[in-house]
């Protein structure tokens, strides 16, 4: 992906900056939660499982964090059955997922009580692909549902599949409390778009993300 190379050299460029600068803050979080996708494209997989992982680190006098995040998404959700002469009834499903790698700013802000809040935002690179499978004999999709404008209908021989990847953007805010100065627990409200197309229409493979997390502060 275009923002992995990206993020590689800007750390790169970053390593003379952190030497002569000194000491160096930041956070290591593991993120878990869902995304709420726009159910019109994405019914009925629009709540999508979430995992990811939260990198931020700021050097002395920089007003601003950089963040780097990667987040998986998945969900699998049934959506028919066929009665296949021969066999006996099919069951069908979908599954969507999306992988995002992420660049931006945070701000930190300190409170009492070992308490902080933040907020940012910045681009995002994110992949999307839609699978349809029949899990039981592992071959052909069946028909009755359509996800991004996808009509299924059954076919031994091949399975109805698309992805897409695109740039986008992300804003978020969430709160935090350090425990003994080095161990973080908190919450985080994130909002992503980034516009794909899949089976030639055109969908949001961002949402409205919830996420919990834990982690490490130095």
């Amino acid at each position: 992906m275009i923002l992995k190379k990206l993020l590689l050299i800007l750390t790169f460029l970053l390593i003379p900056s952190i030497t002569l600068a000194g000491e160096l803050t930041g956070n290591l979080n593991l993120l878990y939660g869902c995304k709420y996708m726009d159910e019109s494209d994405w019914d009925p997989v629009e709540d999508q499982t979430e995992f990811g992982i939260s990198f931020d680190f700021k050097i002395p006098n920089w007003p601003v964090s950089i963040v780097l995040e990667k987040l998986y998404t998945d969900e699998k959700a049934h959506v028919s059955d066929r009665v296949i002469p021969g066999i006996g009834t099919v069951p069908t499903y979908v599954n969507v997922d999306t992988w995002e790698v992420a660049l931006g700013i945070r701000k930190n802000i300190s409170l009492q009580h070992n308490i902080n809040v933040f907020f940012g935002g910045g681009v995002t690179e994110m992949r999307a692909s839609v699978n349809y499978e029949i899990e039981s004999i592992g071959v052909g999709p069946g028909g009755g549902s359509s996800v991004v404008g996808q009509d299924v209908e059954f076919n031994f021989n091949e399975l109805p599949r698309d992805d897409d990847s695109a740039f986008g953007f992300w804003v978020s805010a969430g709160i935090y409390v350090t425990l003994a100065e080095h161990y973080n627990i908190g919450i985080q409200a994130r909002w992503s778009k980034v516009d794909i197309t899949l089976f030639d229409e055109d969908a949001d493979a961002g949402g409205l993300h919830g996420l919990l997390f834990v982690g490490i502060h130095w």
